[in-house]
């Protein structure tokens, strides 16, 4: 009897951590260092500001260039920018010899300089999925707006670089899914979703910025008054997440593999009339169950941070972004206190039961953060 109790305590434990919104649970905040803006290559925006994967690892982007920061430990990449990170720990980015992929500090060149596309204004990664598979945006033929979207895929030999827009311009991905689904935001030709050939335009979406496994993407749509909304697009079905109390317009940047988003909410006008570039507003966790929420109001008021914009979430519920720390810009890492691998056990009060716990595997975010 005394096995099935405890049996029964660890399952609604485990229930109750699962149905609990992430918001539900404070945040520490660790800081990411110092956020200049870059404009170069978007790096400014919460588009390419910070990306985050299961295992704790994040890259970024800022006016020093890219870096890299696991385990508390900051890897400066110099002149360079980094488009997307997937789950094995591959990242993808471009600096002056061309574009690269990275892993454990090992650099691979796919596109060098001498390659005839290469431009390094105009020649962008945006993503990698865990496939490999990266797209990004090109410049053809020396214009200035001849911008096309893109696909590597390693696993075609005779013709990895692929232009996927029939000659559209100015056509940037955001990002790819693991089923090779590429989000398309385009200034001359609409929003698009683009699997293997075929276009499915993203009708009344303004923002695509984030595509998940589930094939829901995180953007926003256009109100009739003009603002913005953040919105999630899942089977030509919009779901208008709305705003923050006193804000007007909102953005969802990135969306986990659980429908989990976040993002920001702002007001337009003034110095601030740029979605790309949100420089005051408030970041949120927005989920089916609980809506919008602002992650400011879940950190210690005394902790001197004001959390501005969330680009991205891993599937634990950890979120990263840019804020002001004592008034200095920062970027920010937002851990869910208690930890998820250890609400379990405090749910239950069963701590000696955490010997089980590494016999089976801890949280990934937890070995790493």
């Amino acid at each position: 009897m005394k096995k099935e109790k405890i049996t029964i305590a660890i399952v609604m434990a485990a229930l109750l951590y699962t149905a609990a919104p992430v918001y539900a649970l404070q945040y520490s905040i660790t800081d990411l260092g110092d956020f200049g803006i870059n404009y170069a290559h978007w790096g400014g925006t919460p588009f390419t500001s910070f990306k985050i994967n299961n295992s704790g690892l994040i890259v970024g982007n800022n006016e020093k260039g890219a870096f890299i920061w696991e385990n508390g430990n900051t890897t400066e990449l110099g002149n360079a920018y980094i488009g997307g990170l997937n789950e094995k720990g591959q990242i993808v980015g471009g600096d002056d010899e061309g574009i690269f992929v990275m892993k454990n500090g090992e650099k691979t060149q796919l596109i060098r300089v001498t390659d005839s596309f290469y431009d390094r204004l105009f020649t962008y990664t945006s993503d990698i999925n865990n496939n490999g598979q990266i797209v990004g945006m090109d410049r053809l033929d020396g214009g200035d707006r001849n911008v096309h979207a893109y696909i590597w895929d390693s696993s075609n030999e005779e013709s990895p670089f692929q232009i996927f827009t029939d000659g559209k311009v100015a056509n940037m991905p955001t990002a790819i899914n693991d089923k090779g689904m590429v989000t398309v935001q385009s200034w001359s030709d609409g929003l698009f979703l683009w699997e293997n050939g075929v276009r499915i335009e993203l009708t009344d979406f303004y923002g695509a910025w984030d595509i998940n496994n589930a094939d829901q993407i995180a953007g926003s749509v256009k109100t009739a008054e003009g603002s913005y909304h953040a919105a999630l697009w899942e089977d030509s079905l919009i779901t208008d997440m709305g705003t923050l109390d006193g804000y007007t317009s909102s953005t969802a940047w990135a969306v986990n593999e659980l429908g989990q988003a976040v993002g920001s909410s702002y007001n337009i006008g003034g110095d601030n009339d740029n979605i790309y570039w949100p420089s005051d507003g408030n970041a949120f966790y927005w989920d089916s169950e609980s809506g919008m929420i602002n992650l400011n109001d879940y950190i210690s008021p005394d902790s001197g941070w004001d959390l501005i914009w969330a680009s991205d979430i891993n599937d634990y519920g950890y979120i990263v972004g840019v804020g002001t720390y004592n008034g200095e810009t920062r970027g920010f890492l937002a851990t869910p206190t208690p930890e998820p691998a250890t609400m379990i056990l405090l749910g239950t009060g069963l701590i000696g039961l955490a010997g089980i716990r590494r016999k089976t595997g801890r949280h990934p975010a937890v070995q790493n953060i």
